[in-house]
């Protein structure tokens, strides 16, 4: 939860400066980058980490750090994912953005439930 916390903080500071300091034009897919995507993304990231380090305990070893790439490989696989459906169905940017967003959504709650089915508190702390 910290960590989600934390995320969401870092992410409003940054939707703040990127709204009231920078000077672009703010339109729907920004707001929808900035409001839901980012959020989504920093809930879908920490809910990746529990599941894999609670399932394969190995990856989050001092000095393997392979818990550090998990996140990025998720994120990169469905941005990709999502720029091949943009162009194959020839989408537009908003509506792009849209199906970004629900992906994204929908895959943070999948996450959500896998990860609350394999975290065990107690092979843990006797894995200790």
């Amino acid at each position: 939860m910290a960590c989600i916390v934390s995320g969401l903080i870092v992410e409003a500071c940054l939707a703040v400066i990127i709204l009231i300091l920078l000077p672009i034009a703010v339109d729907i897919p920004i707001l929808i980058i900035l409001l839901a995507i980012g959020p989504l993304l920093v809930m879908f990231a920490t809910f990746m980490i529990i599941a894999v380090t609670s399932r394969f305990p190995s990856s989050a070893a001092a000095g393997v750090s392979a818990a550090a790439f998990i996140p990025m490989i998720a994120i990169s696989a469905v941005f990709f994912l999502c720029f091949f459906l943009q162009m194959l169905l020839q989408m537009n940017p908003l509506a792009m953005q849209v199906m970004l967003a629900l992906i994204i959504a929908a895959l943070t709650f999948v996450t959500y439930f896998i990860a609350t089915k394999w975290f065990n508190r107690e092979r843990l702390v006797t894995g200790l």
